[in-house]
C-alpha cells in the first residue's frame, strides 16, 4: 500500500489547482438487494455495521494524519449506498461530526443523504437536519404499484407520501426523488401516471434514469434465461423525451441527461462529478478523482476493514492521468450537461486530427453542436450519450 499512498501524496503535494473537495462516502448496507441494483453492498447486520462504523473512522482519521486531502476544505458530503439510512440518524449524524473535526467543511457545504422512504421518520430527519443535513435524495423509481414490485423493493407506496411529509416537517427544504423509466411491464402511459404523482410531490430536483440491465443482477440473468425481455431503446427514448416536455413544462428545467431541477436547486455534488472536480470517496467501493488520480476502495466489507485496522488504506487501484487523459474525460462528462463543454477545453486536442475528425463527424451526424462558444451534444445526442462518449474516449 505505501507506494500507491507515496505517488498520491506526491502528485497531491506538487498540484496547484485543487481549490475544494467533494466527500463521498459509500454506506454499504440494504435490508434488501433490488433487482436493479449492482453497486456494492452487503446485509444489514449489527455486528457488520459496528465494523464498518470503526473503519470509517479509522480511514478519515488517516487522511488526515497524513497531511494530504484534509488540506482542501469540502464543499459538498454525498451519503450514497446501498442505504444510508439502513444506519441510525444518530450514527450518520456521528459520521458527519467526525468529518468536521477532521476535515474543513465549508458553512455552506451541501450535505446530501439518500434514503429508502421505509427508512425514515420524522425523527430520524428531524436528527439528520439539525446534524447538518441539508439535502434528502428519496429512491422512489416508479409511483405504480405493479412496477415498484417488479423491481423487488418492499414495503407500501403511501410510505413514499408520507416519507416526503416528514422530510418538508424536519427542516429539510432540498428534496429530490429518483424516479426510472424502461421498467419490465412500463408503458408511456404508466410513465406519464408516474410522472404526474411525483409532480404532485413538489420535490426541488428528479433524476430520471433509464433501467440498466447491470451484470450480476436479478434483471440480468432473467434476461439470460429468457424470463425477461431485453430493454426497448425506441420505447425508452420516448419515455425520456415524454420526461423532458413534462417535467419542462412543470418548470424544472434540464441541466444533465438525467437531472432536472427548479431553478437554484441542482445537485452540486454531481456536478462536480461532470465537470472534472475533485472528490474523496470513503467506504468499501468508493471512488474518488482527486489532482488528476483515480483511485477505488476494496469492494469487499471485510477486507476494507482489516486493511484499517493494520493502518493502511483500502485502496485497491490507482490510475494516474495524463494531461490528455484528464482534458478527455473533461469532455465526455461535460457533456452530459446542458450546458456542454466550452471551447477552450478542448485545446488540449488541437493537433490531435483523428480526435478532431471524430467531433467533426459526430456534429455532422446531428449528436454533436457548437452554439455559443460550447460544444454541446443535440437532443438526438442524448438518446445516444454512452455512444458519443465511447468514440471520444
Amino acid at each position: 500500500m505505501e507506494p500507491i499512498w507515496d505517488t498520491i501524496c506526491q502528485r497531491i503535494h506538487m498540484d496547484s489547482k485543487t481549490r475544494d473537495l467533494g466527500l463521498y462516502i459509500h454506506i454499504p448496507f440494504c435490508q434488501k438487494r433490488c433487482h436493479f441494483c449492482a453497486f456494492y453492498l452487503t446485509s444489514h447486520r449489527e455486528d457488520r455495521i459496528q465494523d464498518f462504523l470503526s473503519a470509517l473512522a479509522q480511514e478519515i482519521s488517516l487522511y488526515s494524519r497524513r497531511e494530504t486531502c484534509h488540506r482542501f476544505p469540502i464543499s459538498t458530503i454525498y451519503f450514497g449506498g446501498g442505504t444510508p439510512t439502513s444506519l441510525e440518524s444518530v450514527q450518520l449524524a456521528s459520521i458527519l461530526s467526525l468529518i468536521h473535526q477532521h476535515f474543513t467543511v465549508d458553512s455552506a457545504a451541501e450535505i446530501t443523504v439518500e434514503a429508502d422512504p421505509e427508512t425514515v421518520s420524522r425523527s430520524s430527519l428531524q436528527t439528520l437536519y439539525e446534524a447538518g443535513v441539508t439535502r434528502l435524495s428519496l429512491g422512489v423509481q416508479s409511483l405504480e404499484k405493479s412496477e415498484w414490485q417488479r423491481l423487488g423493493r418492499l414495503g407500501q407506496m403511501e410510505t413514499v407520501c408520507r416519507a416526503m411529509t416528514d422530510v418538508k416537517d424536519s427542516g429539510i427544504t432540498n428534496v429530490s426523488l429518483d424516479v426510472m423509466y424502461g421498467l419490465p411491464g412500463q408503458t408511456l402511459e404508466t410513465w406519464q401516471c408516474s410522472l404526474e404523482r411525483v409532480l404532485e410531490l413538489f420535490p426541488t430536483h428528479l433524476s430520471c434514469y433509464a433501467l440498466t440491465i447491470e451484470e450480476g443482477t436479478k434483471f440480468h440473468r432473467d434476461v439470460r434465461e429468457g424470463k425477461l425481455e431485453s430493454r426497448d431503446v425506441e420505447l425508452e427514448a420516448a419515455m425520456h423525451e415524454q420526461a423532458v416536455t413534462c417535467l419542462g413544462s412543470a418548470g424544472y428545467h434540464q441541466y444533465e441527461v438525467s437531472n432536472f431541477a427548479k431553478a437554484g436547486w441542482e445537485c452540486q455534488h454531481n456536478l462536480r462529478y461532470w465537470s472534472g472536480l475533485d472528490y474523496l470517496g470513503l467506504g468499501p467501493s468508493a471512488q474518488s478523482y482527486v489532482c488528476g488520480m483515480r483511485f477505488g476502495n476494496i469492494s469487499d466489507l471485510s477486507l476494507y476493514s482489516h486493511s484499517l485496522q493494520t493502518q493502511d488504506l483500502p485502496i485497491d487501484f490507482l490510475d494516474e492521468l495524463s494531461v490528455k487523459d484528464v482534458a478527455r474525460e473533461r469532455v465526455i462528462f461535460g457533456l452530459r450537461m446542458n450546458k456542454g463543454v466550452p471551447i477552450h477545453a478542448l485545446t488540449t486536442f488541437e493537433n490531435d486530427q483523428p480526435w478532431q475528425s471524430t467531433v467533426d463527424r459526430l456534429i455532422e451526424d446531428g449528436l454533436l453542436s457548437v452554439d455559443h462558444q460550447y460544444l454541446k451534444v443535440t437532443s438526438l445526442g442524448r438518446r445516444f450519450i454512452d455512444t458519443v462518449a465511447l468514440q471520444l474516449s
